[in-house]
């Protein structure tokens, strides 16, 4: 017996053709999104800098991504965009499409800085999507060498007996050399005048001249003045001796295992970027720094290259940031 119209077994066929229909139209509009992960990259990439050109985070992202229009198969356009410590970079990379077509570059300084603008409307953990860490950086306590301070002992000794007397010397507020001389002060239970230096060369001129009683700055230029018999190397924050500084202990070492907090760069996408994309990029990172030629150029450097997933990026990141923000809390540091 046939079935009457509009009973079950009528309506069978229709809904089997409306399930094909909507299966077609899914894959018709899902397609492109794969598609486009699948494709990446189809034209340049342009990465934005947090900090001027010939400046060490500057450095250390084009040595790395200068290969990767041989590991992608297209051109990389490194951009700087130089200010408040790295954080107008990373207001342009918010104003971009999730694509990985604008990626940043994102140094540990800016981690520390952000924790001084308590209005920022910067979120490191809701903004961008972790690529991966570049590599590790490292900083060096100098002074004069007509300072009396032979050791960070030494040092600290001077400061306690000169609470407030003392100063040290950095390229600026939220600087690198300001915040871990502020940290440095922080641990040891000292206090130093800040002094902030428009021109960095000044800086260590008048660190030089003992105008300033110390410094604490990138390892490239700290060991060239030290071997230059310029200035005296107090420790460093490497986990491990440098190669290039083999008599000057870590700050561990001297017994101020907190200071000894390494530098690094890392490259980061806005928020929403597909996974897809993050691993290539991810994957280009490992490939690069794989290169002889670049660990070359890193350990020139005096830096270490490093690889690792996009969660550990993630997780440094946010690390440093939480570390930075109480250190600040706790020291009292105000940008003036």
């Amino acid at each position: 017996m046939k079935s009457a119209p509009g009973t079950k077994s009528s309506t069978r066929p229709r809904n089997l053709l409306r399930l094909f229909a909507a299966l077609s139209l899914c894959a018709w509009f899902c397609a492109p999104a794969a598609g486009f992960a699948a494709e990446y990259p189809d034209h340049p990439i342009r990465v934005v800098v947090g900090y001027g050109a010939g400046s060490p985070p500057d450095i250390v992202t084009r040595t790395v991504v200068s290969h990767f229009q041989d590991l992608l198969g297209q051109p990389v356009v490194v951009e700087n965009r130089p200010g408040a410590s790295g954080t107008l970079a990373l207001q342009e990379l918010t104003k971009q499409n999730a694509d990985g077509y604008t990626i940043g570059s994102l140094a540990s300084a800016t981690t520390a800085v952000l924790g001084l603008y308590p209005n920022s409307r910067i979120n490191l953990a809701t903004d961008f999507a972790p690529i991966g860490q570049l590599d590790w950086d490292y900083n060096v306590l100098v002074v004069g060498n007509g300072s009396p301070a032979k050791s960070l002992a030494d040092l600290i000794g001077l400061l306690k007996a000169h609470p407030g007397k003392m100063n040290f010397a950095s390229g600026g507020y939220g600087s690198p050399a300001h915040m871990l001389g502020e940290l440095l002060t922080h641990e040891t239970g000292t206090s130093a005048v800040h002094v902030p230096y428009a021109e960095f060369p000044q800086a260590i001129s008048d660190v030089i001249a003992g105008r300033v009683d110390f410094m604490i700055m990138g390892a490239p230029a700290a060991v060239a003045q030290v071997e230059a018999g310029r200035l005296r190397a107090l420790a460093v924050t490497s986990l491990k001796r440098l190669p290039d500084l083999g008599d000057v202990p870590t700050f561990a070492e001297a017994g101020y295992p907190k200071v000894s907090v390494p530098a690094w760069v890392a490259l980061i996408g806005k928020a929403g970027t597909p996974r897809p994309i993050i691993d290539r990029l991810n994957r280009a990172i490992h490939d690069a720094l794989e290169l002889p030629a670049v660990r070359k150029a890193l350990a020139a450097l005096q830096s270490d290259a490093i690889t690792g997933t996009p969660e550990a990026a993630g997780k440094l990141i946010l690390g440093d940031a939480a570390m930075w923000k109480r250190v600040i809390d706790e020291a009292h540091i105000t940008l003036q």
